[in-house]
């Protein structure tokens, strides 16, 4: 959990970036347990790069790959109110950007690489560099529980 020192904004909602992969799990799993423990709103926002083709396409697909990385959770921390954000363009600037009133933004990272767990991914290193909140970066193997069955 985040220290009352961190400098994090004591009003803003916890928020997480959620990329519609398996490693961004255990991130969602941490953001719910910290939006819990704060008692605070948490923004679920992913970022989608600039491209050609069917945007109204993309938007749904987003938007239903927030709502599978969200499932089950909600009703586990049912106290904790959600939103969910789609934006368009450089994930680490983008979700730094979004996380602007944030009490702390949390990423997964995927420990891509010749030194898997060693190194931060370009969207969580990135997001270090951008974010004016807390960064709180979750391994792709942390041990926290799968998503709750409905």
């Amino acid at each position: 959990m985040l220290d009352s020192t961190s400098g994090f904004d004591p009003s803003g909602p916890v928020m997480v970036g959620v990329d519609g992969s398996a490693a961004s799990a255990p991130a969602v799993s941490c953001a719910f347990e910290e939006a819990a423990a704060w008692d605070a709103d948490l923004l679920a926002v992913q970022v989608r790069r600039a491209r050609h083709g069917d945007w109204p396409a993309d938007l749904e697909e987003s938007a239903l790959d927030i709502s599978e990385a969200l499932a089950g959770w909600r009703e586990k921390y049912p106290q904790v109110l959600v939103r969910q954000e789609v934006v368009v363009g450089n994930p680490a600037v983008k979700l730094a950007e979004a996380a602007a009133d944030a009490r702390c933004l949390v990423t997964g990272t995927r420990g891509l690489g010749g030194f898997a767990g060693m190194l931060l991914g370009s969207v969580s290193q990135g997001a270090l560099h951008h974010a004016q909140c807390p960064v709180v970066t979750v391994p792709a193997r942390d041990d926290r529980p799968s998503p709750p069955q409905h």
